[in-house]
């Protein structure tokens, strides 16, 4: 983006206007001398337009290049500048008186140019490494009230740990509760230890009683299966005499 121009700027610039100047009134020159040459239509004019063609060209370039430093105010077109000029002498070294001063002023601006625009670089570095420590410091501060935030948050979470008094008081209470229960059961097991032989004597007799009652019941089942035993030995003799019976009767109906 240009710049505005006011007297400090063309200060700054006055190499490069110089050079500018130089270059403009040299291509005006090419333009009104050759191409009056141009328009007589010689053949030698023709040939020598043919030969500096190039020559024309690089000190066009050149010129657009000192321009563009004039207007922009960045150093580097001014080199890029001189390089051209440069190579325009090159092209056609009998024509290098009129390319060799704004070659020279360009470099010269480039040098005054690129000087200022580091010493004006140091204030915009200064203020970018003061901005970036500024929001570290930023970033710091935030990160350590979220690590505090999040410590309180841990410390109200988490149960209240007892004094060493408090502990001490309730072990203490655990070993009086602890001898009170083996008192206890100690007592229990002295209260039940006369009772042992009666509850001995008392399970004998269940037992005593429980065969007792087992054999009966084995007697009894033994006794229905003689009875049943005799019964069918009744019916089966039953059976027989009457078939006898019938035989007998058959054998006196034939007679």
């Amino acid at each position: 983006m240009a710049k505005r121009f006011d007297n400090q700027t063309i200060n700054q610039r006055v190499i490069t206007i110089v050079a500018f100047i130089f270059a403009l009134a040299y291509v005006f020159y090419c333009l009104i001398y050759w191409g009056g040459a141009l328009a007589s239509e010689e053949p030698m004019a023709l040939l020598a337009i043919y030969i500096l063609t190039p020559h024309f060209i690089a000190t066009a370039v050149g010129c657009v290049l000192t321009a563009l430093a004039l207007f922009l105010g960045v150093s580097w077109w001014n080199l890029g500048a001189a390089f051209v000029y440069i190579l325009g002498i090159c092209f056609f070294p009998a024509y290098w008186f009129f390319l060799i001063v704004p070659c020279v002023l360009s470099f010269a601006a480039f040098f005054v140019m690129r000087k200022r625009e580091k010493a004006a670089e140091l204030p915009c570095e200064e203020a970018a490494e003061e901005r970036a420590q500024k929001i570290a410091d930023n970033r710091d501060q935030v990160v350590t009230a979220l690590v505090d935030k999040a410590d309180n948050e841990d410390y109200e979470k988490a149960p209240e740990q007892p004094s060493p008094a408090a502990s001490v008081a309730s072990a203490q209470e655990d070993e009086l509760d602890a001898a009170a229960a083996a008192a206890k059961a100690d007592t229990a097991k002295e209260a039940a230890e006369p009772a042992a032989p009666v509850c001995a004597a008392v399970t004998e007799v269940e037992t005593v009683v429980e065969e007792q009652d087992a054999a009966d019941t084995a007697k009894q089942a033994a006794q229905e299966a003689t009875d049943k035993k005799a019964g069918s030995e009744s019916a089966t003799e039953v059976a027989f005499d009457e078939i006898v019976e019938e035989s007998a009767a058959d054998l006196e109906d034939k007679q």
